[in-house]
C-alpha cells in the first residue's frame, strides 16, 4: 500500500523512536499517528501495539485478522487491538482508507464501556454503519488528519478528545444493535494462504505441526511453506508463535490468571517457552507487562 507521511507524538513517558516499519514493534514504541492507504498493492501480515481506528472512504477491502474475514463497510469505522496479524486479502483497484493509531494505555484509560472494548481486547474487529450526526465519519477522519498534520500537541489533543467521544457513542450502537463485532466470516472456500492462516488462528493452542497446517489448503510442507512466506511476510512458525504472544497478551490485560495457566492457554505449555518468546516479540517479560497495564489502569481511576 502507498502510505501518506506519518506524524508520530508520544507524551513525556514514551520519548523512544518508533520502529513502525519493522515487523518487530517494541511494546513501550507505539505511536499516535495517520496513515492512508491509496492501492491495494498486497501488503505482509503486520502487527502492532495500537488502537486502531479504520474508515474505508472508497472502494472496497476486505481484510484478514486472527480466524476472521472482515469486509470493511464504506464510510462506516472500524475498531481494532492490532496485536493479531493483519492485513489485506483482496481490495478493489482503486480504494482509500484512513487508519488512526493510539497506543493502548491511552485508551484503557478512558474507560470506556466494556461492550466496546472487551470484543476488541478479545481479538475483534467492531464495526459501525456510516453516521450522518453531527456529520459522516469520512468528514471526521479528513478532520483528524488535518489536526494531527499540524503536528501539535494542541491540536493531537483535540484529536484524542474528540475520539474519545466517538468511542462511546460506537459503545451506545453496541448497546442498541446498530454496530456490530460479529461481521467475520471464515470462507470455507478462501485460498491456500487464507486456509493456512486460519487454521492456525484457530488451532493454535495445541502442537501444531507444519505439515498439518499445509495439508489444510492441499499443499505439500516444502511449498505451503514458501506460499505462506511469499503472501504473509513471515514464516508459518512465525505466525504461529505471534498469534499465542497475541493471546498471552489479552490475557495478562483481561484476566487474572496464573503466568503458568496463560502459558497453558495461549499454547506455550510451559513458562519458559512463553517467556522466550514473549520476551523477543514484546522486548520484555509477561509479569513486566501486566504490570505496566496494571498501573496505566490504576492511574486513570
Amino acid at each position: 500500500m502507498l502510505f501518506s507521511a506519518i506524524f508520530i507524538y508520544y507524551p513525556a513517558f514514551m520519548q523512544t523512536p518508533a520502529t513502525h516499519q519493522s515487523q518487530h514493534v517494541d511494546f513501550w514504541e507505539p505511536g499516535f499517528f495517520m496513515e492512508s492507504a491509496q492501492s491495494p498493492s498486497h501488503r505482509p501480515l503486520h502487527w502492532h501495539n495500537e488502537v486502531e481506528v479504520v474508515l474505508l472512504e472508497r472502494g472496497r477491502v476486505t481484510v484478514l485478522f486472527g480466524r476472521r474475514r472482515y469486509p470493511l463497510m464504506p464510510g462506516g469505522m472500524a475498531v481494532l487491538w492490532g496485536t493479531l496479524p493483519h492485513g489485506i486479502l483482496k481490495a478493489t483497484p482503486v480504494m482509500l482508507s484512513r487508519s488512526l493509531h493510539v497506543p493502548l494505555p491511552w485508551v484503557l484509560q478512558w474507560q470506556l464501556p466494556s461492550g466496546l472494548m472487551d470484543p476488541i481486547l478479545r481479538g475483534e474487529i467492531v464495526q459501525e454503519p456510516p453516521r450522518r450526526e453531527p456529520c459522516t465519519d469520512t468528514a471526521l477522519m479528513r478532520h483528524w488528519q488535518t489536526l494531527m498534520d499540524e503536528n501539535s500537541g494542541a491540536a493531537r489533543e483535540i484529536v484524542l478528545l474528540d475520539l474519545q467521544r466517538r468511542l462511546r457513542l460506537m459503545a451506545r450502537s453496541l448497546l442498541s444493535g446498530a454496530a456490530s463485532h460479529g461481521t467475520g466470516d471464515a470462507d470455507e472456500h478462501a485460498g491456500a494462504f487464507e486456509k493456512m492462516a486460519l487454521t492456525i488462528a484457530q488451532q493454535y493452542r495445541r502442537a501444531l505441526k507444519v505439515r498439518e497446517v499445509t495439508a489444510t489448503a492441499g499443499l505439500s510442507p516444502s511449498y505451503g511453506m514458501r506460499l505462506f512466506k511469499r503472501m504473509g511476510g513471515m514464516s508459518i512458525v512465525d505466525y504461529l508463535t505471534r498469534i499465542r504472544v497475541s493471546m498471552a497478551q489479552r490475557l495478562l490485560v483481561t484476566t487474572d490468571l496464573k503466568i503458568e495457566e496463560i502459558a497453558r492457554q495461549s499454547g506455550f505449555n510451559t513458562v519458559c517457552r512463553l517467556y522466550i518468546a514473549f520476551r523477543r516479540i514484546c522486548n520484555q517479560t509477561p509479569r513486566r507487562y501486566r504490570i505496566a497495564m496494571r498501573r496505566t489502569l490504576a492511574g486513570s481511576r
